[in-house]
């Protein structure tokens, strides 16, 4: 059976994880405050998808309900302890395999491709690194600014990624 595009982000399942096993944990509020200028109104935790795949949505403030950052990850441990058969590898290249329209994003990771910015299925920044697979995506009030904003993001992670 295929696995598909996480497409319904607030989907989730009844999976216990620690704190430290949360994409919550690599990027910090004051971190995104100094990319993207603007301050961290509300910030949403969300546990595990189906996928295993957590989310960290930072709501922006001074954008209305539009400004925002979102970091969903999933590392191959997290899969495993949630009874996941795949790696972060595996279903980074098969989600990939699912999108049209995709950049090439050199220096990011060991594989990096841009989705666009906006509400849409793919959207974001998504990097494959060691041992995970996250997708990030800054949506500030000028969309021009998201990829780079979102590539800022990226490296913030992958330096925490041990």
């Amino acid at each position: 059976m295929a696995i598909c595009v996480t497409a319904v982000f607030w989907m989730m399942v009844p999976v216990a994880l620690a704190d430290d096993l949360h994409a919550c944990r690599y990027l910090e509020k004051q971190e995104i405050e100094r990319v993207v200028g603007v301050s961290v109104r509300e910030i949403e935790t969300h546990p595990a998808n189906p996928m295993g795949q957590n989310i960290c949505f930072y709501h922006l403030a001074g954008s209305g309900d539009t400004g925002f950052v979102q970091l969903q990850m999933i590392r191959t441990a997290w899969a495993k302890q949630a009874g996941k058969k795949w790696t972060a590898a595996s279903l980074f290249h098969n989600n990939m395999s699912f999108l049209d329209g995709l950049e090439t994003i050199k220096g990011i990771g060991e594989k990096a491709l841009w989705g666009g910015a906006g509400l849409k299925m793919g959207a974001g920044l998504h990097v494959l690194f060691r041992d995970t697979y996250f997708t990030i995506l800054a949506k500030p009030a000028d969309p021009s600014k998201s990829l780079d904003m979102s590539k800022s993001l990226a490296l913030i992670v992958i330096n925490k990624i041990k």
